[in-house]
C-alpha cells in the first residue's frame, strides 16, 4: 500500500498553538508538579525521558496518527533542590484520513498559555488545509476527528485513540518555559483490534502483553539535580530512533503510520500472547507522559 502523502511543506510554519481544562484525568494529587517528563506505561511501569532542547520525539505512532512533542530545558527548584531538566512544551497532531485524502493538523503550544493557564488561542490547526482556531469551550469536528478545547487542556478523538493535553504552570521556575505541557493517550478499542501494532516512546507500550516494564528514571535526592535518563530499559533501541526533524513527521525507525495489523508487529520486547490470549478490553487508564509532581511546595 502506497504511503500517505507528507502533511508537511518545507518552510512552512506549524500552526500557531493549542492550549485549553476538561479533558485530562489529573495524573496528579492536588498541588505544583515539577521535573523532567515522567513515562507511565500503557500496563504499568515507568522511566523518565528528558529529550534534548528544542527537540521533536515521536510519542505515539499508529495507522494515520502521529503524536509528536517538543522537549525544551529548564532550571527550577523542586523541593530544595535546583533541577537542570526539560518540559514537554508543544504537542503536535498529524491525522490522515486515507479514504478521502485528508489531513488534520494540529498544535498545541504552552508558549501561548497565559497567567491564568489558559489563551483564546488555545487550538490551532488545519483540516483539509483549512485553517482553524478553538477558544475555550469549543469543538471542531474534521471528517471522523473531533478535536475539543477547554481553558487549559484540549483533547483529540479518532476512530481508535483518545488524546489529551493538559496545559500547568511551572512553578519556582529560574530560566526556562513558564508552563508545560502533560500528555495522555488510550486506545478506544482494545490493542489487539487496533488497525496496527502502535509504536512511538509511550504508544509501544500497548503491545497487547499486558505486562508493566520499567525504565531509568532520575535521581532527585540531592540539592543539584542534573537529568539524563532517556527511557532506556523501556523502549526499543534508542531515544534518537524516534526523533523527528518536524512538528508533523511521520515517519521515523519504528513508524507504523502506514501499516496494517498484518505489516506490524509488537515492539521486540512484548511478551508473546496469542490473539485469544491478548485483553480483549481497551486499558481503563491512560499511558501517560507527567511531570515529577511536588506536593509540599510551601517547604
Amino acid at each position: 500500500e502506497p504511503s500517505a502523502p507528507s502533511p508537511y511543506v518545507p518552510g512552512m510554519a506549524p500552526p500557531l498553538a493549542p492550549q485549553g481544562d476538561l479533558l485530562l484525568p489529573p495524573p496528579a494529587p492536588p498541588g505544583g508538579s515539577q521535573g523532567d517528563p515522567h513515562l507511565t506505561f500503557a500496563h504499568g511501569g515507568k522511566a523518565d525521558f528528558r529529550g534534548c532542547d528544542g527537540c521533536y520525539f515521536n510519542f505515539l505512532s499508529g495507522r494515520d496518527l502521529a503524536v509528536n512533542v517538543k522537549t525544551e530545558e529548564a532550571i527550577f527548584k523542586l523541593r530544595g533542590a535546583v533541577v537542570h531538566g526539560t518540559f514537554l512544551t508543544e504537542v503536535h497532531v498529524a491525522a490522515y484520513i486515507r479514504p478521502a485524502n485528508v489531513w488534520m493538523n494540529l498544535s498545541y503550544w504552552s508558549s501561548e498559555v497565559g497567567d491564568g493557564n489558559w489563551g483564546w488561542r488555545v487550538v490551532n490547526g488545519s483540516c483539509a488545509d483549512k485553517p482553524f482556531v478553538l477558544g475555550p469551550k469549543a469543538v471542531k469536528e474534521c471528517g471522523p476527528y473531533k478535536v475539543l478545547s477547554d481553558y487549559a487542556s484540549a483533547k483529540v478523538v479518532t476512530e481508535e485513540w483518545d488524546v489529551r493535553i493538559l496545559a500547568r504552570p511551572v512553578y519556582d521556575q529560574i530560566q526556562g518555559p513558564t508552563h508545560r505541557l502533560d500528555l495522555a493517550l488510550k486506545p478506544l478499542v482494545a490493542e489487539r483490534d487496533l488497525s496496527a501494532w502502535p509504536h512511538g516512546i509511550i504508544g509501544q507500550s500497548f503491545d497487547g502483553d499486558n505486562l508493566p516494564i520499567n525504565g531509568k528514571q532520575d535521581d532527585y535526592s540531592g540539592s543539584l539535580v542534573h537529568t539524563t535518563a532517556m527511557a532506556e530499559g523501556a523502549i526499543e533501541g534508542v531515544a534518537t530512533d524516534y526523533q523527528v526533524a518536524h512538528p508533523f513527521e511521520t515517519h521515523f525507525k519504528y513508524s507504523r503510520f502506514d501499516s496494517t495489523m498484518a505489516s506490524s508487529r509488537p515492539r521486540t520486547m512484548a511478551h508473546f500472547r496469542s490473539y485469544e490470549e491478548m485483553p480483549s478490553l481497551a486499558p481503563i487508564s491512560f499511558a501517560s507522559s507527567t511531570e515529577h509532581e511536588e506536593t509540599e511546595r510551601q517547604q
